[in-house]
């Protein structure tokens, strides 16, 4: 019986180190186009008033919104420091720590469409990496999953 017990562990620790995105944990989150924005490290969502439409302090994205095609979600950095790379046409399971290297990060908010079939890495500000994923568009509002790249 600990024959078994020492495979069975030997094969999860080796499928944890030769899969990257198995040890990560993948969260899930819904936000509204325009009014809120996403911390990363911290999963808050955060909503600007009103009142003060200015970004909340500690954020690293919020989604723009453009009328002018079918998917109208767009991801933009929320804060100084921040920087997206856009990977059309590669999905969230598709990206590992691996494709970094050769990803274009930019500070400046790229008009690309963010779709289900469409990846966005994020660098925060602190340097930590985010893959976002699988957006299903609503009429005001985002879900998208998203993942810490390590």
């Amino acid at each position: 019986m600990n024959k078994v017990l020492i495979i069975e562990m030997t094969l999860c620790a080796a499928l944890a180190t030769t899969s990257p995105n198995l040890a990560q944990a993948v969260e899930l989150v819904n936000m509204e186009i325009e009014t809120q924005s996403l911390n990363l490290d911290t999963g808050t969502v955060a909503t600007a008033s009103l009142l003060d439409p200015t970004q909340p302090s500690a954020v690293d994205i919020k989604l723009a919104y453009n009328a002018d095609r079918a998917i109208h979600v767009v991801v933009v950095p929320a804060a100084a420091g921040v920087e997206i790379a856009f990977i059309a046409n590669v999905g969230f399971d598709g990206v590992s720590l691996a494709d970094v290297p050769a990803l274009s990060f930019s500070a400046e908010a790229t008009d690309l469409p963010f779709s289900a079939s469409d990846c966005v890495v994020i660098r925060t500000d602190q340097g930590a990496l985010y893959r976002l994923g699988n957006a299903v568009e609503n009429d005001l509002s985002v879900s998208f999953n998203y993942a810490a790249l390590q």
